[in-house]
């Protein structure tokens, strides 16, 4: 009931990624089970699908983004400055080797 800053946001990002991967959620329970759910992603490692394919890099990127403790979350290791940090350690994100794409060619557009 406090309420949450930006590392709820990586933790979604991290939950997001494995499921475009994988095909479901890293907590998911076949039994329909929320409780189970919860509890494992309170008490255990995310597994992957035998055969998911899914690569070293990703594995290493979404492990830093889904830490059930927002202080071991992936921006909190970096060594960033202090003003990246603040606005959600976005530099050390985008250095992660999975991405694989040059960020300064990324535009947005309005």
């Amino acid at each position: 009931m406090k309420g949450h800053t930006f590392t709820a946001d990586w933790w979604s990002l991290g939950i997001l990624i494995y499921e475009m991967l994988t095909g479901l959620p890293p907590f998911y329970s076949h039994e329909g089970d929320t409780g189970g759910a919860y509890q494992k992603l309170l008490s255990q490692e995310i597994e992957y699908p035998e055969g998911s394919g899914v690569s070293t890099n990703a594995r290493e990127l979404i492990k830093g983004l889904v830490q059930a403790n927002p202080s071991e979350r992936l921006r909190i290791h970096s060594s960033e400055s202090v003003g990246d940090q603040a606005q959600g350690g976005s530099g050390c994100l985008k250095s992660q080797p999975w991405w694989q794409l040059d960020w300064n060619q990324v535009r947005i557009s309005h």
